[in-house]
């Protein structure tokens, strides 16, 4: 999946742990679980979909705290966004405080 998503085989070094949302409005239950990695090999380009890349999905690499700010962001008229945002800052705050 991360060769796919970030141009990046990778090697797992620890759990940061396990989110569930329930989305009302699709009648939806989301189970994600989220690692901390290491990077082995170089990195590569990502395998995006041409959705993805319609959409303007980009790989950016940057400190977590500034990965924590930028998870905060995002239209919030949009359904999903609420979600991905509260899930995706929730992670990366546990990452944080597991790598300091």
């Amino acid at each position: 999946e991360c060769l796919e998503e970030i141009g990046c085989k990778i090697k797992t070094t620890g759990d940061i742990g396990t989110i569930v949302e329930y989305r009302s409005k699709f009648k939806v239950k989301q189970t994600s679980y989220c690692y901390l990695a290491e990077i082995v090999g170089a990195k590569d380009k990502p395998q995006l979909t041409p959705d993805e890349i319609e959409e303007g999905f980009v790989v950016a690499w940057m400190p977590i705290d500034e990965a924590i700010r930028k998870a905060s962001q995002g239209n919030m008229s949009v359904y999903e966004v609420p979600y991905m945002t509260t899930r995706d800052r929730a992670f990366l705050e546990e990452a944080r405080q597991k790598i300091n």
